[in-house]
């Protein structure tokens, strides 16, 4: 779902998908490494996982994700790994009950 041609361009599509980091959704980001080189363009619409994932409407078309498959898919790809699940957590998801 995301093969990018080059670590640039990876995290450019990753940001495309999940939104660029911030202090709202990762107040460390700018703490790493090499994250002051570069600067991402600020995304002022929102991130594409909604629409590229779209969820079972009750008038919509088929998809193959409910809204707990949904919850789960956002949960494993937080950008913040400090808010990102755990395998354990992810294990006891209503998705998999």
């Amino acid at each position: 779902i995301l093969q990018g041609q080059g670590e640039l361009d990876q995290i450019d599509k990753i940001f495309t998908l999940l939104g660029t980091p911030d202090d709202s959704n990762w107040p460390e980001f700018e703490k790493l490494p090499s994250s002051g080189i570069l600067r991402w363009k600020s995304r002022k619409s929102q991130p594409e996982l909604g629409s590229r994932f779209p969820v079972n409407r009750p008038l919509g078309g088929q998809t193959f994700l409910d809204l707990t498959g949904f919850d789960l898919l956002k949960k494993l790809l937080s950008l913040n790994p400090k808010t990102r699940i755990t395998a354990t957590s992810t294990l006891q998801h209503n998705y998999f009950q």
